[in-house]
């Protein structure tokens, strides 16, 4: 049961995901964490997380710019184990008012950036900044993409720039978020068949998602889920 479970929450997070651009880890590390402790889930989302974005960017490997990618990533990747070592370090009540609080913050930061329309200037000290937060929230959360889709919506080129960047960043924070994971962690049968169930049911749910994508309206769906997460961070922070 508790497999089906984890399952649906991975099926559902793939499919707002597909259908929005983003909130994979958002939703899953917000339902997982209520059933499975944290580092089991950190292991369950970076799985799926990989196996999401190995298939976008084989797809989309034409479009990656290295050069837009480079700073943002390499910070990125040294700030990962911060967040891990926060994990162990803090007990998982101290880390679901951490969530809460990052959530409430991100909603606040995602509408001032919509309303202002601020752009956020690939430079080097806006690079690191943009890939030391996103680090951090990697390695705590496995959430990778809110900063990054920001940073890149407003200087790639064109639209399949900016999937191909996003997603192959996906890829290179999941791998290392999950190989420090895996390090870290003993892995039994059970978080074995988690692993499993969970990429099989993402990749499912990311089909639908493409497939109901085409006929909504993204900027609605992204609307409700920024009207959906200051609602999610006070969850966590009364719990």
């Amino acid at each position: 049961m508790m497999v089906l479970l984890i399952a649906f929450i991975n099926f559902f997070s793939a499919f707002v995901q597909a259908a929005s651009g983003f909130g994979y880890a958002i939703f899953s590390m917000f339902f997982m964490p209520i059933f499975l402790p944290f580092n089991q889930c950190s292991v369950i989302s970076a799985s799926v997380i990989v196996a999401i974005a190995l298939q976008m960017t084989i797809t989309l490997h034409k479009h990656i710019s290295i050069k837009k990618l480079a700073v943002p990533m390499f910070s990125c990747l040294l700030f990962i184990k911060l967040g891990i070592e926060l994990i162990d370090n803090l007990s998982a009540n101290i880390l679901r008012k951490i969530m809460g609080i990052f959530l409430l913050c991100l909603s606040g930061f995602f509408y001032y950036t919509q309303k202002h329309k601020k752009i956020i200037r690939a430079t080097r000290k806006g690079g690191i900044l943009i890939g030391a937060l996103t680090g951090i929230t990697t390695g705590m959360f496995n959430i990778v993409g809110p900063f990054l889709a920001l940073y890149y919506f407003d200087n790639c080129k064109n639209h399949l720039e900016f999937k191909a960047n996003l997603e192959c960043s996906f890829l290179l924070a999941g791998l290392v978020s999950l190989g420090m994971n895996v390090y870290r962690i003993h892995i039994t049968l059970e978080l074995t068949t988690y692993v499993i169930t969970s990429c099989l049911a993402s990749v499912i749910g990311g089909i639908i998602g493409l497939k109901i994508f085409k006929k909504l309206n993204k900027e609605k769906i992204k609307y409700v889920i920024l009207c959906i997460l200051p609602f999610m961070g006070i969850i966590q922070l009364t719990k």
